[in-house]
């Protein structure tokens, strides 16, 4: 077999290291992003463009590579393409009893019970009757939410929007059958409590 040819493609945007590459004519998009040493902070993972002649050819969404490692990335570069990465714009925090707490980028349209699923689910300490949501309004103020849902242990309908922080709360704040020994013991700590 003779030797692969080399193509010449741009990358730009939120890159740790923005210009021209020569790739392998078989790279793809994640390829390139590699060499580039991927996006910034700032970056953008769900709305990366793929241009060719000045139109862009698809927009590419890494977060199902990256939570859970299906690739659909498979663009075939040609030379002179253009990857660009977006600086991210809409963002919400998920705290409290989640798998994974973090900052994560939204999509248009994103449930409450999506965003939760980026962040791993819920644990099993979570009380979804009644999950918290800080809003910021207008640029001029903050509000609080409190969203309940119509049936026990499901996740209310809501829809999340740009730089919301969603909490979820324990079950419990204490253990319902427990007594606290502290003070001058071998063994200070939390019992549990029997009748008698």
């Amino acid at each position: 077999m003779g030797e692969l040819r080399s193509i010449g493609i741009f990358i730009v945007g939120e890159v740790k290291s923005p210009g021209f590459y020569t790739v392998s004519g078989l790279s793809n998009v994640t390829n390139a992003l590699f060499a580039a040493g991927g996006p910034t902070r700032r970056g953008s993972l769900r709305h990366i463009q793929l241009k060719r002649n000045g139109s862009a050819v698809a927009t590419i969404d890494f977060y199902d590579f990256l939570l859970s490692g299906k690739d659909n990335t498979g663009f075939r570069l040609k030379s002179g393409d253009v990857i660009l990465v977006p600086i991210v714009k809409d963002m919400a925090a998920i705290a409290g009893n989640v798998r994974r707490s973090a900052l994560y980028e939204l999509k248009a349209n994103t449930s409450l019970k999506d965003a939760l699923s980026l962040a791993g689910g819920v644990s099993p300490a979570a009380w979804v009757n009644r999950i918290q949501v800080e809003r910021f309004k207008d640029n001029q103020f903050q509000v609080v939410l409190d969203l309940t849902s119509e049936k026990p242990g499901t996740i209310p309908d809501f829809e999340v929007s740009d730089g919301d922080i969603i909490k979820v709360f324990p079950v419990v704040e204490k253990d319902k059958n427990a007594i606290y020994l502290s003070g001058n013991v071998r063994r200070p700590g939390k019992y549990e409590y029997k009748e008698g």
